[in-house]
């Protein structure tokens, strides 16, 4: 699934784009954004990052992130779909090769 986000406030404000349940990747289209991951409990304090068109970014699950545009910014906010999910078929036929690869129980 796909999402564009259009940015047209060129008066400085931030805005935060919340943590997902899934990870996400920012591809900026048009224009130029800071990027900063909020605070985290553990682990070292995030990095500050200007990205310019074209430049993508991998949003891991569970993050939010701060940005601010520079001037106009179009941003282009893509999430994994049905499209990345295996079809049923493949799925049916990796649980049927875990079942056979499995070992079976002797018999009494």
């Amino acid at each position: 699934m796909e999402t564009m986000i259009l940015v047209h406030e060129t008066d400085g404000r931030a805005f935060t784009l919340p943590a997902a349940r899934v990870a996400r990747r920012l591809r900026v289209v048009e224009g130029r954004a800071w990027v900063t991951q909020t605070l985290r409990r553990r682990g070292p304090a995030p990095a500050d990052l200007w990205l310019a068109p074209g430049a993508e970014l991998e949003l891991p699950a569970g993050s939010a992130w701060v940005l601010q545009a520079e001037g106009e910014l179009r941003l282009r906010l893509c999430e994994p779909g049905p499209a990345d999910a295996p079809s049923l078929r493949t799925a049916l036929r990796r649980a049927w090769h875990r079942l056979r690869s499995a070992p079976r129980p002797a018999l009494p």
